[in-house]
């Protein structure tokens, strides 16, 4: 009794999983998420989204994991499940058209389908990520004696001052040191250069302070401490209005360039912005090219069928 129930279990599974009325819910499912996912920037840090939307919006965006959707678990069940539903709808179906010399358009469309949400899955598991910051003026090598170069940092701004778009512009030049271009990188607009795809991600300003003394020169940033000889330590908060910040045990301490902090003297201080770039190289597009001739197939033959019919 009890191995005909679960073969009964599961054979109402098999039949859940084959039905079609599953396959559309799937679908929907998968293009709603999918341009809520297109909608909100993809990679960027919790503070960003933590800033631009409200409370509420921001706790199911975490959830969920819209900020990094076709990375998050979310996504790949759904998927899962419409690549089954799919492949025991669409598969027998081909090969027996194919086999009766009877393919539709829709057959096509259907495995092109297939192929996309295929793709995203190979992205899940072969997805390379690099995150790395840089200021004005750094190099980044992208290969085959390539190189960009930051030339400006911008950000964009609602009129009510919150942060609408990190920006960064830089040239790219060649290996003979020659410029070739100039690019703009905004979020959830990257730029592909030698299979490598980079991502705005983030911004940020820190500041840096030289601290002289007989032993030399020591720069820290914004959280580094130092400690003098007589045990005192001072962590460095910021620099702003030509004032500079230090915590010392629970006191917040202003100091001003000259100035001396136990046996350190504060040489100079500036603030640097900086960009976070994301760089992926994803080998789930090689299957673009592949779903979009099968869509295209599709269609031609959907079209070529309403216009059979309609001569007719």
């Amino acid at each position: 009794m009890k191995n005909i129930s679960v073969f009964c279990v599961l054979k109402n599974f098999f039949k859940f999983l084959k039905s079609i009325k599953t396959g559309i819910v799937l679908l929907i499912i998968l293009v709603i998420f999918s341009t809520i996912a297109g909608i909100v920037p993809q990679g960027m840090d919790i503070e960003f989204y933590k800033n631009n939307y409200p409370t509420l919006i921001f706790y199911i965006i975490i959830l969920i994991r819209f900020n990094n959707y076709f990375e998050s678990p979310v996504f790949f069940i759904i998927s899962t499940l419409f690549i089954i539903n799919l492949s025991l709808c669409s598969i027998p179906r081909f090969i027996l058209n194919l086999k009766t010399k009877s393919i539709k358009g829709s057959d096509f469309i259907h495995i092109g389908l297939l192929v996309i949400i295929i793709g995203g899955i190979i992205s899940i598991f072969t997805r390379v990520e690099d995150f790395r910051w840089f200021k004005i003026g750094e190099r980044i090598d992208v290969g085959q004696g390539k190189f960009l170069e930051i030339e400006k940092i911008d950000l964009e701004k609602y009129e009510n001052g919150k942060i609408k778009n990190y920006i960064t512009q830089f040239y790219l030049y060649d290996s003979e040191n020659k410029k070739i271009k100039e690019m703009i990188l905004k979020v959830n607009y990257p730029v592909s250069i030698n299979g490598i795809n980079i991502y705005q991600n983030s911004y940020k300003i820190i500041d840096i302070v030289s601290l002289a003394s007989d032993i030399g020169i020591k720069k820290i940033v914004n959280g580094d401490s130092i400690s003098t000889n007589s045990g005192n330590k001072y962590t460095f908060l910021k620099f702003t209005d030509s004032k500079l910040y230090f915590k010392e045990s629970e006191r917040i301490m202003e100091f001003n360039i000259g100035n001396k902090i136990g046996e350190y003297v504060i040489e100079n201080a500036k603030s640097i912005e900086m960009t976070g770039l994301k760089f992926v190289k994803d080998y789930g597009n090689i299957s673009i090219i592949i779903r979009i001739i099968l869509i295209f197939i599709g269609l031609i033959l959907f079209y070529i069928k309403i216009i059979g019919v309609t001569r007719k």
